[in-house]
């Protein structure tokens, strides 16, 4: 069987809160919120799992600057498809 991830950026609302309303319906807990920190800030990951092996991610981002997520490091590779305002 294939599992479904999906990923769901929360820049603005609480990953506590929506971990804990999706368990109280339901949803079986993958991972516990975690607070998870580089200099750039720091990320809250919390995963469920609802219908079948569908997982869902929370990330709150609120107090991040970074890129992507802590220890996420910039390509250092400059190809066409990933050099911003360069025409092909």
């Amino acid at each position: 069987m294939e599992m479904e991830l999906r990923v769901l950026h929360l820049l603005w609302k609480i990953v506590n809160i929506l971990f804990s309303k999706a368990v109280e319906r339901g949803a079986k807990v993958v991972k516990e919120p975690e607070t998870i920190k580089d200099d750039d800030g720091e990320v809250i990951l919390a995963s469920v799992q609802t219908y079948n092996e569908t997982i869902h991610t929370f990330v709150e981002r609120k107090n991040y600057n970074g890129l992507f997520l802590p220890g996420f490091v910039k390509h250092p590779l400059k190809e066409v498809f990933n050099v911003e305002g360069e025409e092909v």
